[in-house]
């Protein structure tokens, strides 16, 4: 491991060798897929807000990412772009987050930066010459902010000070890191869980890595998708997504149990609904569209029921003025689609 302090002055890293801290405080997840605001706001739908954290300090306006475009924040009317004229380091958003103190943070191609609510400061990962390419981002309870990279690991910034966790024995299997959760241990602490690409599974716990493999249950070695979802108890349930099919760790188990109604295929993408009786998981695919769990087992919707894609590349919950769930999914070249308990309705560029 690698720790740096941040430079007050350039906000560039200062690379340093030290021994990291051991922090045991519990960690909760404070990240916010925020893109999808911005089309609740088109959709007439009101984001649920109850368990986010407190909104940038830009102000109430919603904020989602373009691929190629930079980055959109969208009030009631207006729409304001941010580009790399605008101080992003790269027009290319990957992963968007808010802290605990409300700060935003994006990740590009080429860096990460953070927002104010007036101007954008760059932060460049400590080993960018290994990889600046951010994939993922997850803020954490005691203040952390940790950033996954595309081939330079995992990249962890807490009081000023950077600790990079690279690959290799005792530590990450596989330099890129494709998703990050903070979920429940067994002791009821809190734990961070790293998707690689790859390498299996993580989960970063009082600065220890656990690893887990085929060997473990995993379907595939390249997972995309995390999601901790209480059970009907109650009890959290890490579910995972691979390029295999999907699994799901129970509590106090060691090996993850496949859901064969998933075999074959790539699960990008999970997501927790609320409801009247709970929490639902729902999975979004890569080939047969969207799927939902219900008391009889999984409802899939796909281009048959009105799908614009089977394609899907994000999944963001959400409810309507009555309170009813809203999901929406984005595809891979069909456009957004926002479904309701009453249906499917497609938002495209040429809607």
């Amino acid at each position: 491991m690698q720790r740096s302090a941040l430079d007050s002055r350039s906000r560039e890293p200062r690379v340093t060798e030290v021994t990291p801290r051991v922090d045991p405080t519990a960690w909760i997840s404070a990240c916010l897929r925020a893109w999808v605001i911005a089309a609740l706001i088109a959709a007439g739908s009101a984001p649920a807000t109850a368990n986010q954290a407190a909104p940038p300090r830009a102000g109430s306006a919603g904020i989602f990412p373009a691929v190629g475009a930079g980055l959109f924040a969208a009030g009631s009317r207006a729409v304001r772009v941010f580009s790399d004229s605008d101080g992003l380091p790269h027009n290319t958003v990957h992963a968007i987050c808010l802290d605990r103190e409300g700060t935003l943070w994006i990740g590009t191609q080429d860096g990460a930066a953070r927002y104010d609510g007036r101007t954008w400061t760059v932060v460049n990962m400590p080993n960018r010459l290994s990889s600046n390419f951010i994939r993922t981002i997850r803020a954490t309870r005691d203040g952390s902010v940790f950033f996954g990279t595309q081939s330079g690991g995992l990249a962890r910034l807490r009081d000023g000070a950077w600790t990079i966790f690279g690959e290799g024995p005792g530590t990450l299997p596989s330099a890129r890191v494709n998703a990050l959760i903070e979920a429940t241990s067994r002791n009821g602490a809190s734990a961070l869980w790293i998707a690689t690409h790859g390498g299996g599974l993580a989960r970063l716990e009082n600065e220890r890595f656990t690893v887990w493999t085929k060997r473990e249950g995993l379907p595939s070695l390249r997972v995309w998708g995390l999601a901790e979802i209480p059970d009907a108890q109650g009890n959290p349930v890490v579910w995972v997504g691979t390029e295999g099919g999907l699994a799901r760790l129970a509590p106090g188990a060691d090996r993850f149990e496949v859901d064969h109604a998933f075999d074959g295929l790539s699960v990008n993408q999970i997501l927790s609904v609320p409801g009247p009786g709970g929490p639902t998981p729902w999975v979004g695919t890569y080939g047969k569209g969207i799927a939902k769990l219900t008391p009889t087992g999984w409802q899939f919707l796909t281009s048959r029921q009105g799908m614009p894609s089977d394609y899907l590349t994000s999944l963001q919950a959400s409810q309507d003025e009555a309170g009813e769930p809203v999901v929406f999914a984005g595809t891979d070249g069909g456009g957004l689609a926002r479904i309701t308990p009453s249906g499917i309705d497609v938002l495209s560029n040429s809607a």
